[in-house]
């Protein structure tokens, strides 16, 4: 007895759900013999409860189940029937047993009424027993001395359950998944942080030089203010003492009256006159003061 996939691969494991087919065969190429299956059950691993799949007639007895006993195509020596990996509750183990009879020289089918999803029976040949002869009670139990029990057990997961293997290797992609981004990540942020660095150099040279213009604007606008106020005159004349008396000073140069006549004093007088007269300094009064007269004593006290 083989228990594999659809395609016949022999498999140990299965979730449910999966297609699968068992298998009874004779190993033996040159062997005359035919075999027919009965009683196969599932029994639990554990607690050791079972299932009737085929009945002692060979029929099955849920099609959802497992279907048929059928011959497998060019092969007389074996037999098979689908069904869908199951499992129980408590635990994961799944053990098939089954009766096998050889007989010979060729197995019949039997004809079984099969309930279909739909509710209907229809009618189904099964090789699950051989063809009935009429033989005495004697060669009958010899018969039922030849029958052989068969075992087969499988490891049926739920479909939520990943196998270890596949858990180890779907963990192990992904931590190389997650180093792969890390390193991704880490040569990005070391391009952002160096075009960081570029650009913060180019903005600090940018405000040097920026900060440098308007100084050097500031600057020449206040030597051009400078030079301007420099080069203006004076608006008001100045009329100090002390400037009154360079400017006697200065004309005391001056010839005797013999020389130049009475227009000499006449031009000097004038002269301080309208320096006098400044109204800001106040420092003379036309009226009250002549420049001439006065001069005119000192030369006499002299």
């Amino acid at each position: 007895m083989r228990i594999t996939d659809r395609s016949g691969s022999n498999i140990v494991s299965a979730q449910v759900g999966d297609p699968l087919m068992i298998r009874f065969e004779i190993v033996e190429a040159t062997s005359p013999y035919e075999i027919f299956v009965r009683e196969l059950v599932a029994v639990d691993g554990q607690d050791q409860s079972e299932i009737l799949l085929i009945d002692s007639n060979g029929c099955p007895t849920d099609v959802a189940i497992m279907g048929p006993m059928n011959k497998m195509d060019g092969q007389s020596k074996a037999i098979q029937g689908p069904f869908d990996a199951f499992k129980f509750p408590t635990s994961e183990t799944v053990q098939f047993r089954a009766l096998v009879t050889p007989c010979l020289p060729t197995c019949e089918p039997v004809s079984c009424d099969i309930r279909g999803y739909d509710g209907g029976l229809r009618e189904l040949n099964s090789f699950g027993r051989r063809k009935r002869r009429s033989v005495p009670s004697k060669s009958n139990d010899i018969l039922n001395e030849e029958e052989i029990l068969v075992a087969k057990a499988i490891q049926i997961r739920d479909k939520f359950e990943f196998n270890e293997k596949d858990k180890n290797r779907n963990d192990k992609n992904q931590i190389n998944r997650f180093n792969h981004d890390s390193e991704m990540i880490r040569e990005d942020l070391m391009l952002t942080g160096t075009c960081m660095n570029r650009m913060g150099f180019i903005f600090a040279g940018f405000c040097f030089l920026f900060a440098q213009l308007i100084l050097l604007v500031t600057w020449t606008c206040f030597r051009r203010s400078h030079r301007s106020s420099s080069a203006l005159p004076s608006a008001t004349p100045s009329c100090s003492p002390s400037s009154l008396s360079k400017t006697m000073l200065g004309s005391s140069s001056f010839k005797s009256s013999s020389d130049y006549g009475t227009p000499t004093w006449n031009y000097l007088d004038r002269k301080i006159s309208r320096t006098a007269y400044h109204p800001s300094t106040n420092l003379m009064d036309q009226s009250t003061h002549s420049p001439s007269s006065d001069m005119f004593l000192a030369s006499k006290r002299v």
